[in-house]
């Protein structure tokens, strides 16, 4: 998804391609491509993370061995810093900035882990690790999707990844207030959308089984299951006290987000396409 701060767009190719824009007149002001200048690993899918930018910087996730996590100047594209991290393939995934008053944290995924960064330092303060492949049977071709951004509110994090391989599923961090720690406080590998998204609402948590299928309501205080919808994997969006829900076949829902009774109110089918429905609503 492009970036759009005041005259500038910001924008990352499949190929590593990252691009500055005047929004007006169209001038290309700098690029710079992930694998070549920065010396990223080309993942299998092709990039995928949308931008972010906090103050004066713009952050890409390379997945090079020393190139693993970079911040840019956003007005000229020069390095600010770069972070090893734990030196792993990007994971498709696009970051989150939380702001705390000391500092920001700078969250994503690569292909074992969620880390997270200070974004005016490049300093990796944690990383919480995805515990089902260990370490020394990891390789380029069983590492992971991790295609959700994080949720943050109120002091936690909240992350699903697929359990089919390394992920932990559905999980609930407990961040300190400096944004130096994390502590996790559930886990649940039922609760595993590894594209789809997850949205929440008041103290539930909305999303796809990868696993065990279906749509499903999560306790977001316990981590327990609550409803599930016995219908096909998707993405979910929130709007308007409703869930609208785009499954991999091309049927879009109208949920009511109700732990106890939620249903479909109705649905329609989309005709164009013959594969999979993989399209982010908004």
């Amino acid at each position: 998804t492009p970036t759009i701060v005041d005259d500038l767009i910001y924008v990352t190719s499949g190929m590593g391609n990252i691009y500055c824009f005047n929004r007006n007149s169209g001038e290309k002001l700098w690029s710079v491509n992930m694998i070549t200048d920065l010396h990223g690993t080309k993942p299998l899918f092709g990039y995928s993370e949308s931008i972010i930018i906090d103050d004066e910087k713009v952050f890409c996730t390379p997945g090079g061995k020393d190139t693993n996590v970079v911040a840019l100047n956003r007005f000229t594209g020069d390095l600010v810093w770069l972070s090893k991290g734990e030196g792993e393939r990007y994971a498709y995934n696009s970051p989150q900035i939380i702001k705390l008053n000391d500092r920001n944290v700078l969250v994503n995924f690569t292909a074992f882990e969620l880390m997270g960064h200070d974004t005016k330092t490049g300093e990796l303060l944690w990383v919480h690790n995805q515990k089902y492949i260990k370490p020394e049977n990891r390789r380029p071709d069983n590492d992971e999707v991790y295609g959700n951004t994080i949720i943050y509110e109120d002091g936690f994090i909240y992350y699903t990844s697929t359990a089919a391989g390394a992920g932990n599923g559905g999980v609930k961090l407990e961040l300190a207030k400096d944004g130096k720690r994390i502590k996790e406080v559930w886990r649940n590998k039922d609760f595993d959308s590894y594209i789809g998204g997850i949205v929440k609402i008041g103290d539930h948590l909305y999303g796809c089984g990868t696993v065990k299928r279906g749509f499903k309501c999560l306790n977001a205080t316990t981590g327990e299951i609550e409803n599930v919808l016995r219908i096909n994997n998707g993405v979910v969006i929130a709007a308007d006290e409703m869930l609208y829900y785009y499954n991999f076949g091309g049927n879009v829902m109208l949920i009511t987000p109700d732990p106890e009774n939620m249903e479909v109110v109705s649905e329609f089918s989309i005709r164009k396409g013959d594969k999979e429905h993989f399209a982010h609503p908004v």
